[in-house]
């Protein structure tokens, strides 16, 4: 499952090793748009595999996860799925035979190993990869599924210690990547990696008990358990964690951000980080049932006064807006930064009388 989150955050119109480095995969590029190289170039995920999800009665909401899954049109097999349980909805099917003779099950096996292999054997230079991790969800909100042994291995190369606490750091940063050390330190809390697998997605198995339906509830079942333990204060974790990450609310205002001015929030939608992002109202609202895309305005006022707004990207990754120019970017790509400029612009203009006023007054 992981992959598809790296593809979607490495969504830019070249190939780039951006997400691969940061998440220890080593200085190998991902290729250009890797989220439909994935599914169309590299495998038949794409395909229809006449696969259908069927819902009894339709009024049942999604976040009830009680469905059957019936695979292929002229096929009996089928999967039912109540919450985190899985069982065969025929029970005279339980024949593996009945499943590995299945052109829909076997195409999109195959379809599957293909499209992650861009990620598993992003160096090229793998035979052999173990899909598991990415069928696996993450034991705890900290633990990284995505960076392999032999990545790990080819990075050992550049990294290197004088004394037996550089070893350490070293080796917890190979073990672990930087997000994690972030996350103990911040006492990060995103609802968007917490609960997962709530609907009728690739996501399952849900990552809550049955029932949950608040972040308070959410909050209750967080173990930090001993990823933030550092008995030593080698690494700076705090000795005390905050679940409901209240100091952040308090430093920087959370919701209530009307008297900030001057900030522009970048959102690329087909970043899964978009998720968290700042809006004035939910862009994934104004997105066309027939097209499936974005039909809303680049820029939305957040406060009256025009000072803080968040720009719609909707052919962008993470900090899409932030990378050099390309001449692949697509047309809302140069479209943002030309409005980020305007606004920096506009801020430096608004500031400068104010200098000159201030310089004018203490001279007298």
């Amino acid at each position: 499952q992981s992959p598809w989150f790296d593809f979607g955050e490495g969504s830019f119109p070249y190939p780039s090793s951006y997400i691969t480095f940061a998440l220890y995969m080593g200085p190998n590029n991902l290729p250009a748009w890797p989220m439909q190289a994935s599914c169309w170039n590299a495998s038949k995920l794409h395909q229809d595999w006449g696969v259908k999800i069927v819902v009894a009665p339709e009024s049942q909401p999604q976040s009830d996860i009680n469905y059957t899954i019936q695979y292929g049109p002229t096929s009996d097999l089928a999967l039912r799925i109540d919450w985190d349980n899985l069982t065969a909805a025929n029970k005279d099917e339980v024949n593996p035979e009945a499943w590995t003779g299945s052109e829909t099950v076997t195409g999109i096996l195959t379809s599957l190993r293909d499209a992650v292999s861009i990620w598993f054997n992003v160096t090229q230079e793998v035979s052999c990869y173990e899909l598991v991790p990415a069928l696996k969800p993450p034991l705890n909100r900290y633990e990284s599924t995505t960076t392999t042994a032999a990545a790990k291995s080819s990075l050992r190369r550049w990294l290197s210690w004088d004394e037996p606490q550089q070893q350490t750091c070293h080796e917890k940063q190979l073990d672990e990547g930087s997000w994690p050390a972030l996350c103990c330190n911040e006492d990060v809390n995103l609802i968007i990696t917490l609960a997962t697998g709530i609907g009728h997605d690739i996501f399952w198995p849900p990552s809550l008990e049955r029932g949950v339906t608040s972040y308070n509830e959410i909050a209750k079942t967080i173990d930090f358990g001993d990823d933030c333990l550092d008995p030593t204060g080698r690494f700076g974790y705090p000795t005390s964690h905050d679940p409901w990450s209240s100091w952040l609310d308090v430093y920087y205002g959370g919701l209530r951000i009307g008297s900030h001015s001057n900030i522009v929030f970048s959102n690329g939608l087909l970043d899964p980080w978009s998720a968290g992002g700042v809006y004035a109202y939910d862009p994934t609202n104004l997105i066309d049932e027939k097209t499936k895309r974005y039909n809303g305005p680049l820029v939305q006022n957040i406060t009256k006064s025009g000072s803080l707004v968040a720009i719609i990207i909707e052919y962008g990754g993470h900090h899409t807006d932030l990378m050099y120019s390309d001449e692949n970017d697509p047309p809302c790509v140069t479209e943002a930064r030309e409005t980020e400029v305007m606004y920096i612009r506009r801020w430096i203009e608004e500031w400068e009388p104010d200098v000159c006023s201030v310089s004018n007054n203490s001279s007298e």
